[in-house]
């Protein structure tokens, strides 16, 4: 049999979650983090023989290789730049997609020292520095 409480007391007791409530919002507790809203890429290094290849996404998906069993990622839309001098600097709408992608290619035999930062509302979630010939690097992010 459940128990019964007075009504005295349930009217306390949703008072008190009420104001518990009200508190916790002001104080920022269930607050929801921003994911940002835009993506600044900058890349900097060695000058290449030829053009790098710069594809910028946050319309993709990630899906696992069924022969390799590794997630990689779908483009369902992108933006490709040919950069032929560096550095490079740019801001990316995420548009509210909470998601952002980026591959550098550098297709040349020659090799390319480059760095790439990538800022999410001022937060530097990626600053990788690695050297590229006749290949790619890519950086995922999720907000989640």
């Amino acid at each position: 049999m459940p128990i019964r409480l007075p009504v005295l007391t349930r009217t306390r007791l949703a008072i008190g979650l009420a104001a518990l409530a009200v508190t916790a919002a002001a104080c920022g507790i269930l607050d929801v983090k921003d994911p940002g809203d835009m993506a600044r890429v900058r890349i900097s290094g060695t000058k290449a023989d030829g053009p790098l290849k710069l594809i910028m996404s946050n319309n993709f998906i990630q899906v696992v290789n069924a022969q390799t069993n590794e997630l990689t990622v779908a483009l369902l839309g992108a933006d490709t730049v040919q950069l032929s001098d560096l550095p490079y600097q740019n801001d990316y709408e995420l548009e509210g997609r909470l998601r952002f992608f980026l591959r550098l290619i550098n297709p040349d035999t020659s090799a390319v020292d480059v760095r790439i930062q990538v800022e999410i509302d001022g937060v530097k979630p990626y600053d990788r520095q690695t050297m590229l010939r006749a290949s790619q690097t890519e950086y995922t992010y999720t907000a989640f």
